[in-house]
């Protein structure tokens, strides 16, 4: 029965949501290389009880082109014939459960750019994202941050923390949003002047394209004078 309902489902995305093959294989890809087959059989000693014993069954692709004896794509995981342990995605570009590359996308992705679902990060996007530079999630840390919930140098989101703070709710130094705290605020009851004329010159120096309206809505760029 749930596998009729998963066929279901991939068939209205296919045919309706249109999203095609290619966000199944996005989706996928991290664990493609992992999976279960049954071991040897082994006895309880306490019940007598017979049964298989699962293991993991890896597979894991690494191109024949390297950079300085680096892969350049590594996708999936594979097991160390000598010491039995897991071996994680490593490659410029690596995919898999805990992949570490230049480009990283997976479970728990490290790299310079990392996408996943607990991706660190140069720059993170992710369901937990952790980045230096920049950080992109739904709770979301870094030197600018947005998400949900934003911590960081610059943070933007519903809930933000930051020394340049703007949300729905927002705390630091400087904040701009519906509720705020901090020593120089702007909302839509107070307007501190001098908090006003720091998010002008903030927004002055970033690209309109950064700043979608759903991230800064019109009522409240007005407090600015923007």
């Amino acid at each position: 029965m749930l596998g009729g309902v998963g066929i279901a489902i991939l068939l209205l995305d296919l045919l309706v949501l249109r999203r095609g093959v290619w966000w199944y294989a996005f989706f996928f890809l991290p664990w493609w290389g992992l999976g279960r087959t049954p071991g040897p059989w082994r006895v309880c000693r306490r019940c007598g009880w017979k049964g298989a014993v699962y293991q993991q069954n890896l597979r894991q692709y690494r191109s024949k082109a390297q950079l300085f004896g680096v892969p350049l794509v590594c996708v999936g995981e594979a097991r160390d014939s000598e010491t039995g342990r897991v071996q994680h995605a490593r490659g410029l570009i690596a995919i898999g459960a805990m992949p570490r590359g230049v480009i990283a996308i997976g479970g728990l992705p490290i790299g310079v750019v990392a996408l996943g679902g607990l991706p660190v990060g140069l720059i993170a996007f992710g369901g937990l994202a952790a980045g230096l530079l920049f950080a992109f999630g739904g709770i979301a840390l870094g030197g600018i941050a947005y998400g949900g919930g934003a911590i960081g140098l610059i943070a933007v989101g519903g809930g933000a923390l930051g020394y340049a703070a703007i949300g729905g709710g927002a705390a630091g130094h400087y904040a701009m949003g519906g509720g705020t705290a901090g020593a120089h605020t702007v909302n839509y009851l107070a307007q501190d002047p001098v908090a006003v004329a720091f998010f002008q010159r903030l927004f002055d120096a970033v690209p309109p394209w950064a700043l979608p309206d759903w991230m800064t809505p019109p009522p409240m760029m007005r407090l600015i004078g923007r």
